[in-house]
């Protein structure tokens, strides 16, 4: 008997559990001047391989939320900052470069698919046309989006965040443990006008204050 459950502790010992992959979704903050004219700028949603195991991702599922306000518009004010909601899916537009997309070497149907998404918060998705198709996150390979957002003319300075509410990432191995990194800002500064007659006027009170 003994033999026996020495034998039987030995397999399994030969053949362990496969063990979770875990990934961060993370996004780049940026900062940009107050534009002249609307701008639409993009910021890329990707992943970060906590544990180096294969993930063997299949198909991904996540939503980034917007806050913050500037001159008295919340984040998604219909003329304000918000995300730009395509009629259909993003398609090949909304693959990110900075972060190569981690699909870039599978078909995927659609290429990136737009889910009731709104002004305010933006709900996308993924998945390999074929379900033996999977890649694993690299630092070559780690993009989910580029997300695009409308900076309009003339935005009152201010910070936005980004957060990531929803993320399920799905593979053909052992289950991804997938969890929101930190938030992201959008930092709108004074255009460099303003900033200039910011010093003016601070030269000439400070002269004034001398002459008297």
């Amino acid at each position: 008997m003994r033999s026996f459950l020495l034998g039987a502790v030995a397999a399994i010992g030969l053949c362990p559990a496969i063990a979770s992959a875990a990934v961060t979704i993370n996004m780049d903050s940026t900062s940009m001047p107050s534009p002249a004219t609307d701008q639409t700028i993009r910021v890329e949603v990707f992943g970060n391989d906590v544990t180096s195991e294969d993930e063997h991702l299949n198909a991904y599922t996540i939503a980034v939320q917007g806050a913050g306000s500037s001159g008295g518009k919340a984040f998604g004010d219909a003329t304000g900052v918000r995300f730009v909601v395509p009629a259909g899916s993003f398609g090949t537009a909304g693959r990110p470069t900075a972060h190569p997309y981690v699909f870039k070497n599978l078909d995927t149907i659609p290429p990136i698919e737009n889910f009731s998404s709104t002004t305010s918060k933006l709900q996308f998705a993924s998945t390999a046309v074929e379900q033996t198709d999977e890649a694993n996150i690299t630092d070559t390979l780690n993009g989910f989006i580029a997300m695009p957002i409308l900076i309009p003319a003339g935005t009152a300075p201010g910070v936005y965040t980004l957060t990531v509410v929803t993320t399920s990432l799905a593979g053909n191995g052992a289950p991804i443990v997938s969890t929101p990194g930190v938030p992201a800002t959008i930092t709108i500064t004074p255009e460099p006008a303003s900033l200039g007659l910011v010093v003016i006027g601070g030269l000439f009170a400070l002269r004034r204050r001398r002459l008297a």
